[in-house]
């Protein structure tokens, strides 16, 4: 089984920088090879499995061919492997799911426990991951994620202050953490990577309409301060609409500053509706 937390950050990376030749011309849509379709495909799953609170991307293998979908490893009951199924098969484009997922064995209540917190902890890590490649500020730099009970650790390097900051508030506000260390040292420019500071720049200009209102709408989710459920988010080339209804003012401000900050936004117009009281 590939690497699960490489495999989704690979997958929305290269979706990333494959976003403008699916969202521009028909001609260009036309000649996407089958290979990218696929990897399209299980993007999508992927993500669907790391958004949803009942299963676990690292432990799900997803191998798309065409319009037939191949699940590989292991759940822990019967709900969750038809789960999987059943998110698969509302996936548009999948006819066929072949479900080879197997039901895991039972353990006793302290290894279970551990392999709870296990993945609990990659969880959050890959919440936190998958924010940072979706900010345009962050999305280029070498910033390694850890997660030990509700604690992440940042390690890496950046090339400012800011960045550094910035990274320390997107893990904060993360859904699971309680606490950060930050261990990111700024480093002058030319000691971090060019072609990642290339590729970041590459996929923001590469970003389509579906995938900038699905990263801000994942990362208002994974968010603690934000009642995601209240919020609707369009985007029209690269404008993005923020609709909806807000608890506070400060609130408001924490939504406006995720959407502006994903990668590919040109504008952020906000119609949210806060209470006069607040």
């Amino acid at each position: 089984m590939r690497h699960p937390q490489r495999r989704i950050a690979a997958i929305l990376a290269a979706l990333a920088i494959s976003g403008s030749t699916l969202a521009g011309s028909p001609e260009r849509a036309e000649g996407t090879s089958s290979k990218m379709q696929d990897l399209m495909t299980e993007a999508r799953i992927n993500t669907a499995y790391a958004l949803n609170e009942h299963l676990s991307p690292f432990r799900i293998d997803v191998d798309a061919r065409g319009n037939r979908l191949i699940l590989e490893g292991e759940v822990d009951n019967e709900a969750q492997r038809m789960l999987a199924e059943r998110l698969a098969v509302d996936m548009s484009g999948i006819d066929v799911v072949d479900n080879r997922l197997r039901v895991a064995p039972r353990v006793e209540d302290d290894t279970a426990r551990k392999l709870f917190d296990f993945v609990q902890d990659a969880n959050t890590t890959a919440r936190v991951e998958m924010q940072l490649l979706w900010n345009e500020t962050t999305s280029g730099l070498d910033i390694e994620v850890e997660t030990e009970g509700k604690q992440v650790t940042l390690t890496g390097n950046v090339s400012t202050e800011k960045e550094r900051q910035l990274a320390e508030r997107i893990a904060q506000h993360t859904q699971g953490v309680d606490s950060v260390e930050n261990k990111l040292q700024v480093a002058p420019e030319d000691t971090l990577s060019a072609q990642a500071n290339q590729v970041a720049q590459e996929a923001a200009k590469a970003v389509s309409d579906t995938w900038i209102t699905a990263r801000i709408t994942a990362s208002l989710r994974f968010n603690k301060a934000i009642d995601h459920s209240r919020i609707h988010v369009t985007t029209q080339d690269g404008v993005v609409t923020l609709r909806g209804r807000v608890s506070t003012a400060q609130e408001r401000d924490e939504v406006t500053a995720i959407a502006s900050g994903i990668a590919g936004v040109k504008k952020v117009i906000d119609a949210l509706e806060v209470p006069r009281s607040a």
